[in-house]
């Protein structure tokens, strides 16, 4: 009985009873028993003889967005101006940033 495993990772008895790990992609070799395969199907975590191989990709992430040159991120010990220009270009009110102290703009944009 070929399978193959279809999840990140399975973890089979052998027939000795020592655990077995297998990543996915990978054939389960002759020493998994046909009952501990059949387990192994019955969760989902391989396909067994031909049964379509569908990998489930996670859904993207949407992170921030990313940086340009005009939001390249000014050195610590530049200017509130460069800070205040970098802070806008991520996004933020001009005039609520020139209203911050350049310690409060590292602290909220500085990392």
């Amino acid at each position: 009985m070929a399978a193959v495993v279809t999840a990140g990772a399975a973890v089979a008895v052998l027939e000795d009873g020592t655990p077995a790990y297998f990543y996915r992609g990978a054939l389960l070799h002759d020493g998994v028993p046909a009952a501990e395969v059949q387990r192994l199907a019955d969760l989902g975590l391989v396909a067994v003889d031909g049964e379509a191989f569908v990998p489930v990709l996670p859904e993207p992430v949407a992170g921030p967005a990313p940086q340009t040159a005009s939001a390249a991120r000014p050195r610590r010990v530049a200017s509130k101006d460069e800070w205040v220009a970098y802070a806008v270009a991520l996004g933020a009110d001009r005039a609520t940033v020139e209203a911050l102290s350049k310690d409060e703009i590292l602290a909220e944009y500085g990392g």
